[in-house]
């Protein structure tokens, strides 16, 4: 995750800070809902062996 906001953020990517700022979200929206499900397996997997 952090390579890729890295490369969202350098100073030579095009773009406004508006749109700098939605792409830096779009990766972090994304890495959150790829572990969020994950750990929502592990819980529910846990939860159903009990």
């Amino acid at each position: 995750m952090q390579r890729e906001t890295k490369e969202s953020n350098k100073s030579k990517t095009p773009g406004s800070f508006k749109e700098i700022i939605t792409k830096i979200n779009q990766i972090i929206t994304g890495w959150i809902n790829y572990y969020g499900v994950s750990n929502m397996r592990k819980f529910i997997i846990e939860t159903h062996n009990g």
